[in-house]
């Protein structure tokens, strides 16, 4: 439309002008046909300026669309940071939380062995005092059943020289005195004198 209202005013004024004869003239032709001309560059310049609109409008909102996708790349980033800042912090904790809990149970375990050496230390000492204790009165008892029976064979020596003493002594008088009791004790002399005799030798053996 517009390129029409352009060109029927060129035309009006090339005709309507003075000092003109013949109106078909070679100079109205070529001025019309410039008209058209320029009415078709221009036509073709305003579509190729609504086609570059276009173009420029749909670039806008590609780099408008790549703007967002950006600005959500950055925020989904930022958010995976966080998380992460998150997970390693929390992982952070739990590692310092078993490590503690591992110091700890490993000095409660090292007390614990310590402990249980000194126990085990003093059962030993303990032990070792009882086996000592142990062995001096097994020692002082031998000693003393020793003595006793040192002292029991002593004495069973020393009464079985005063007994055989004795004994001599007694069948020394008896066959001293024997000649004058004959009539009267004869039997029991003679058995009393045989028993003494056996004693003495029994004895004789038992010293031996």
């Amino acid at each position: 439309m517009a390129s029409t209202s352009r060109r029927k005013a060129s035309g009006g004024g090339s005709r309507g002008g003075p000092g003109k004869k013949g109106g078909g003239s070679a100079d109205d032709l070529t001025a019309e046909e410039n008209l058209r001309r320029a009415t078709v560059r221009l036509d073709a310049l305003e579509r190729e300026l609504v086609f570059r609109s276009e173009e420029a409008a749909k670039a806008l909102a590609a780099e408008q669309e790549l703007r967002r996708q950006l600005s959500q790349m950055h925020t989904d980033l930022a958010e995976e940071q966080e998380a992460r800042r998150d997970i390693t912090a929390d992982m952070t904790r739990q590692y310092q939380a078993m490590e503690t809990d591992s110091t700890n149970r490993l000095h409660t375990l090292e007390a614990t062995i310590d402990t249980l050496k000194q126990d085990l230390d003093a059962s030993r000492l303990a032990m070792e005092e009882q086996r000592q204790e142990r062995d001096q009165i097994v020692a002082a008892k031998e000693k003393t059943i020793s003595d006793l029976k040192r002292r029991m064979e002593e004495m069973a020596l020393e009464f079985g020289e005063m007994l055989k003493e004795t004994l001599d002594k007694v069948t020394s008088q008896i066959e001293a005195t024997s000649h004058d009791w004959k009539d009267v004790h004869l039997e029991t002399t003679a058995a009393t004198a045989e028993f003494l005799k056996s004693m003495k030798v029994e004895l004789q053996d038992t010293i031996m």
